[in-house]
């Protein structure tokens, strides 16, 4: 067979199983994702990991505070100081996880309110939620557990605080985290859009009808980062 017809078969058949495995649909809006005309994420809610496995390597838990932001940034160069201290001064919980002494881990946890970078915007939490996000394990340590101190201590601090549920936003189109929430007994509660076109910006919060009667679980706060 000439092996440029072969190459060429080989090539449309990709792309069909693409097609098949994503979708239309989903092809498109990650176009519009891509393009930031518009974004989504889904509203999960479940019962506050308790972080119950255990490490393979020697770590102690603990949470930093704003006397810390210059060592977080040595683990997570890609961030700033002035997001770290907006994080602090929103008030905001940073646990981490140390091997040796040096930070290996860490994951932020927002409660009452918490900014979205994604879809530029505020969420506001009740009903006792706390808001998990920007989990991070250096390279070297990843695969062995060393987020398991932080989250149980974040178990902890949040059940001492009132807060026993935490709120996930996870992207439609990721299986993979949609697997880990499925596993963990998230439900699912909503979906929060958000639409741009020039300077006109529009976020859209629809919560299902699962999500609880009274006050909501969650709503939707301002759209400038305060």
């Amino acid at each position: 067979m000439d092996p440029k017809k072969s190459a060429g078969r080989s090539t449309a058949a990709n792309l069909l199983g693409f097609l098949r495995t994503e979708g239309l649909r989903s092809i498109f809006l990650r176009g519009l994702q891509a393009l930031g005309v518009y974004r989504q994420l889904d509203v999960v809610v479940g019962p506050t990991p308790s972080g119950d496995y255990e490490a393979t390597v020697p770590v102690s838990g603990e949470i930093l505070d704003e006397s810390g932001i210059d060592e977080y940034l040595q683990l997570r160069p890609d961030q700033d100081h002035a997001l770290i201290e907006a994080r602090f001064a929103a008030g905001d919980l940073c646990f981490v996880g140390r091997v040796n002494g040096a930070l290996a881990s860490a994951s932020w946890t927002a409660r009452e309110r918490a900014w979205i970078d994604y879809l530029e915007c505020e969420i506001l939490l009740g009903g006792g939620l706390a808001y998990a996000y920007d989990s991070y394990v250096e390279p070297e340590f990843r695969g062995k557990g060393v987020l398991g101190p932080g989250i149980r201590l974040r178990a902890e601090t949040l059940k001492a605080s009132g807060h026993d549920r935490v709120i996930g936003l996870l992207w439609p189109q990721n299986p993979a985290a949609w697997h880990r929430s499925s596993r963990r007994g998230d439900e699912r509660i909503g979906r929060v859009r958000r639409y741009r076109i020039g300077p006109w910006t529009r976020v859209v919060l629809k919560l299902c009808e699962s999500g609880g009667q009274g006050e909501p679980l969650v709503r939707l706060g301002t759209s400038e980062r305060l």
